[in-house]
């Protein structure tokens, strides 16, 4: 099993789960800048529509992507978790 470092190390403190309020040592899922255990995140009927591909965060079509705006006219979404702009729409069901 490979592992995926998703940014600097949070302290265990830190990381809740939103859903169930444990503690999360593995299988971390971030949901709308949320921080749940995957299979937390599965229970809870939430259905994510958007995915950075950077970070592997998962955001519902009615949140708050940054958006940035250019000169010439054009305009991109931004992930809020790590500012990558590869935001992939998920089809159908994410799970």
């Amino acid at each position: 099993m490979s592992l995926i470092k998703l940014g600097p190390p949070v302290p265990l403190e830190e990381r809740i789960c939103y859903g169930c309020l444990e503690p999360i040592i593995r299988n971390l899922a971030l949901f709308d800048r949320h921080r749940y255990h995957f299979g937390c995140l599965k229970k809870s009927g939430a259905q994510p529509s958007l995915q950075c591909q950077e970070c592997l965060a998962y955001y519902s079509s009615r949140s708050q992507l940054t958006r940035i705006e250019f000169p010439e006219g054009g305009s991109s979404r931004v992930c809020p978790e790590c500012g990558s702009s590869d935001i992939k729409q998920l089809r159908g069901q994410a799970w």
